[in-house]
């Protein structure tokens, strides 16, 4: 059986070096972009993630922030924009918020 490819941790920290300055682009459609927030909600709650440092943070952070003004632009209200970064579905598909299933 061949040998499963491995990455180390120090070519990893290598590749990372190198690009860390970079910068990249990325190009989303409209109906694309609930699923990055919702993504990123689901990164937010991971409890790995929670144990992150500042640039995972940082990261997660620019990318709601970036959401919040799509959706503001989308034409919802403060309010309807901090209700839709809390909003979550459970594991049956109900929409909830900060764990309260809505009716």
């Amino acid at each position: 059986m061949p040998k499963k490819q491995e990455v180390t941790k120090e070519q990893y920290a290598q590749a990372l070096d190198q690009h860390k300055d970079e910068v990249y682009h990325i190009a989303l459609k409209g109906w694309q972009m609930p699923i990055l927030h919702g993504l990123i909600a689901l990164a937010v709650d991971h409890p790995g993630v929670k144990k992150l440092g500042w640039p995972t943070k940082q990261l997660i952070n620019q990318v709601r922030w970036w959401c919040r003004e799509k959706f503001t632009e989308w034409g919802f209200s403060p309010e309807e924009v901090e209700y839709l970064d809390k909003m979550r579905e459970d594991a049956q598909g109900n929409i909830t918020e900060e764990g309260r299933i809505q009716a």
